[in-house]
This record gives structure tokens, sequence and C-alpha cells, in this order.
């Protein structure tokens, strides 16, 4: 059996925990980042990058500025003049350092590389440019092609070849999914495109929310202000608002006024007899029958567990139970042949089981506690309120309305005496005392920034945004100093050296860390997105 592991944070260092939570490698590194392909990428007190095996052993010493997440068995590695290069799973370097960027992965035997001029193309495990730096901009291949944007911003796409395929004649366009892609035309409206570049889906839609999944997707248009979501299947034909379909079928009322499922060719493959359904997940889906009992089924609509419950539940990440509600309004757990797991012994439950493997229930007196997956009681159930663990913390709430922070074994780590408080992130965690003004303390528990600010969100690229007794917004740095004056409408956090800022009239624009602005203050919306990509969308009313 592979062993899973889960990372985590105490007092500032990280270190992983096990399915029982129970820690598996001590906290003891200054980053860490999930497993892949067996091993994790770690960080040392002195920012150097290597990589730990499951046992904690230090399998490639920690030596480079930055490294990627193994994949195809190399991993992208970044040394001391911030060239990129790949090794292999000794520490060896099988692909020099010569490229630019933080980070690149491998992929059907090719990876994504940038030139000195920023140029982008591909390389292949061993080195060699198999379609030359000419783009500023590569997808992902998916399909068999990859979008690339041109020097005049068009996109088209090219193949594994490196030929081009579909002209870059598109104002934006996204990857192939099911044969189909979306592209944005002159006029700001979405579409889709097949692999020959024909246009099946004329661009009628101001925004695609879901790309195609299982026969359908879901489109968006704008009226007066208000976002109307439409499901489509591959002709383009409108399905219908609200359609939730998952794992290529959606919850559907018949003629004869029960629930079924439709697939998107909107045939019923379930038949109409239930009174209510819900959508799959994991292959299971909970009905409700005439007796307004729940139970659930299989995509061949089989009931695998009967309908006796008063409310079902499928939990993402845990495959093998479902929560169940009995006639006494208690929740517990069945496996998937229906027998009791977990008796119903708990007044509520969360939603989910979180990646620290507790789920907060709630007793008979209405008191909070945390489960492991085998109902074994964790931490008792002492508080008023909880929430979920997040990399390794929850927080808590006492009988006197005021809130802290606990770690999976239920050590408190921040002391209740805060009326809010959110996770700790880069060792500081930001605090709201009893007269609404925000603040930090450290892993300690002390207020190293004092509660001066009406908000502080959490601190990210060493930065936190702060906003001011007049509602505006601006950045602090770990010390509390103002770095970038409260000036701004909104903002939001820093990634990669960047933020999006919106100015008083409304629009956004993008700053650097000295708050200089790298892109004015335009646009009607703006988002960020990992390494450093930033994306627009402007509105036309």
């Amino acid at each position: 059996m592979v062993k899973k592991l889960k990372k985590i944070r105490r007092n500032g260092k990280y270190g992983f925990i096990d399915d029982m939570g129970k820690i598996a490698i001590p906290c003891q590194w200054s980053e860490a980042e999930d497993f892949c392909e067996g091993l994790a990428s770690v960080a040392d007190e002195n920012g150097k990058r290597g990589f730990i095996d499951k046992t904690g052993k230090v399998v490639i010493p920690c030596q480079w500025n930055e490294v990627g997440d193994f994949s195809e068995g190399l991993a992208s590695v970044t040394d001391e003049n911030y060239k990129l290069g790949f090794i292999d799973k000794t520490g060896k370097i099988v692909i020099p350092c010569q490229w630019f960027g933080p980070y690149a992965f491998f992929s059907a035997g090719l990876a994504e590389i940038e030139d000195e001029n920023g140029k982008r193309g591909f390389i292949d495990k061993t080195g060699k440019v198999v379609i030359p730096c000419l783009w500023k901009y590569i997808g992902d291949f998916s399909d068999g092609l990859a979008r690339v944007e041109d020097g005049n911003n068009r996109f088209g796409y090219i193949d594994k070849t490196g030929k081009v395929v579909i002209p870059c004649q598109w104002n934006g366009a996204g990857d192939f999914s099911e044969g189909l892609a979306c592209v944005k035309d002159e006029n700001n409206q979405y579409g889709f495109i097949d692999k020959t570049g024909n246009v099946v889906i004329p661009c009628q839609w101001d925004f695609i929310d879901e790309e195609f999944h299982d026969g359908v997707a879901v489109v968006v248009n704008t009226k007066h202000g208000r976002k109307d979501f439409r499901t489509i299947n591959k002709t383009g034909k409108v399905l219908g608002r609200g359609f939730c379909f998952s794992e290529g079928l959606a919850p559907r009322i018949g003629d004869n006024g029960k629930y079924g499922y439709i697939d998107s060719t909107e045939h019923f493959i379930i038949s109409c007899r239930w009174n209510n359904a819900r959508e799959f997940s994991g292959g299971l889906a909970a009905v409700q029958d005439d007796n307004e009992k729940w139970g659930i089924i299989d995509k061949k609509g089989k009931l695998v567990i009967p309908c006796q419950w008063k409310s079902v539940r499928l939990f993402y990440g845990l495959e093998k139970l479902v929560g169940v509600q009995d006639t006494n309004e208690m929740w517990g757990f069945v496996d998937k042949a229906g027998n009791v797991i977990i008796p119903c012994q708990w007044r509520s439950m969360g939603s989910y089981f979180p990646e620290d493997c507790l789920l907060d229930v709630q007793d008979p007196s209405g008191k909070w506690g945390f489960i492991d997956k085998t109902g074994n009681v964790v931490i008792p159930c002492l508080w008023k309120s909880v929430q979920s663990f997040c990399g390794g913390q929850a927080k808590v709430q006492d009988d006197n309305d005021y809130w802290g922070i606990i770690n999976t074994s239920g050590k408190i780590v921040i002391q209740n005496r805060w009326k809010n408080t959110i996770y700790y992130t880069d060792g500081l965690a930001n605090v709201e005392d009893e007269n609404g003004k925000w603040g930090f303390i450290n892993e300690s528990g002390d207020l190293v920034i004092p509660c001066r600010w009406n908000r502080a969100e959490s601190f990210s690229d060493g930065l936190a945004q702060v906003q001011d007794e007049n509602g505006k917004w601006g950045f602090i740095d770990k010390t509390g100093n103002v770095v970038i004056p409260c000036q701004w409408k909104s903002a939001e956090s820093f990634e990669d050296g960047l933020a999006p800022v919106q100015d008083e009239n409304g629009k956004w624009g993008v700053i650097d860390k000295e708050g200089k602005a790298v892109i004015q203050c335009h646009w009607n919306d703006a988002y960020t997105f990992f390494s450093g990509q930033l994306w627009f969308i402007r509105h036309f009313e």
C-alpha cells in the first residue's frame, strides 16, 4: 500500500503526517511541498532547496535556489545564477542550467523552456530543443495541440513538431478538451473551434465558466450586471440554465415530475423515479424516494445504499465511506455496502474531510471536536464553534466567543483571546481585537504588529494588504512598516512580486512591490494565476 503523507506546519517549520494524523516526518524545514513521484522538495534555514523521501531522508542536498516537482523522473532546478536545468532522482544534472524561469515540468516527454529573450519553446528529456523558442506564450499540450501567443498578442495552436496547425488569429484561446477549444474573437466574445480550426460554436458568449467535460460546457452572458450561466453541448445547443453535470450526467425532472439523469445529448440514462436527486461524485449520487428517505445509486441507476436515511452526504476525498443521518437527526458513516462503520452519534458534521484527516463534529450537547476516519475522537468536543483543519491548523471558539487556533493534536497554538483570527502564513497570523481592529501575532502568540487596521489580510510574498480608517488599502511588511501607502479602493495579495489593485474609479491594474504601476488601472477585472501570469477580462457594456 502506498504511504500517503500530508504537509503540516508547526512552530514555523514544515513536516508531514500520515493518514492517521501521526507525525511521519518531523517539522524541521523552512518550506516544503507535497510529495510527487516519491519525493518532496524542502528548503533549509538558508532558503536552499533539495528533496527528501518518505522516510524523511535527504536524498538530494539543499543546494538549489528553486526546484520544481518531479515529473517523468526529472525535476527542474535553478542555480545561483538563476539559470534553469533538470536533475534526476539521484540529484545528477541531466540537462544543464541554461534556461530562464523558476520552474518547468515534463509532460509526454516535453518541457516548456524560456530563452534569454523571453521567448518560449520545448525541449525533450535529453535537453534537445524540439520546438524553437519563438513564442511569447505556450500552453500545455492537450489533445496533441498547444496554444501559442505570437508577438502581435494573437493566439493559435501548434502540434508537437512545432508546426502551426491553427494560425494565430484569436484575441484569446484555451486548451483543447474533448476535441474543442474556446477562443475569443476581436469583439471579445467566446466560442469554440475544433482541431482543424473550424468554428463549431459561434463566438457569442461573454465568458466560458467551464470548458468541455463529459460532453458539456458552461457559458456565461452578462445582462444588467448579472451573470447568466448556461450549459451547452458540443453542437452549441443550450441544454438549460443551472444544470449541474458531473461525470457526464446531470439530474433533471422528467414529464412525470420525478428526477432522473440525462447525458449531454439530453437522453435520460437513469429513469425518472426519484423525488430528489443530487450530482454524481466518485461514481455515486444521492437520491430520495417517495417516502422522503435518501440512499445512494451508481451510474447504472442501481441502489447501492438503500433509501433509509433522513439525509446522506458524499465526502470529497473520502472514497470508502458515506455520511448518513438517522431519524433522530444524528450523523454517522456507512461503507458503500451500507454497513454502519461509525455509529450515528453526532448532531452535525463538517462538509468535508480535509487533508489533515480530521473531521469536525458536534456532540449532542452542542460542543465541537474532531474525529479521524475510523471514528475515533482525536480532539474532544470542548468548543462552541470550530472551522475545518487547514495546513495543520483549525480555528476554535470558546464559550466567551473568543477565537484561537489548535494543531492536529488539539494543542492550543494561539490562545482564545481574539474576536477573530486567521491561519498562520509566513510565520504570522492576522487577528482582530475586541475593538474590531486588526494586527498580527507571531507563532509564540505575541502581538508583533499592533491592532490598528480596519482589516488585514494574510501575508503573501512577504507583504500583507491592510485597510486604513478611510477604507483605503495598502501593504505592510512583516515588521509592520507601510511599504505601499493606503490609496487603493481594493487590493489583492502579492504573488511573484505582483499584485492587482483597484483605483477609485473601480478600474484594475497591477503594481510591483515598490508600488509602481506595471499595468495601468483601466481594466474592469484582474485575476492572478500562478507563475506570475496575469489574465484580464474587460467587460463591454
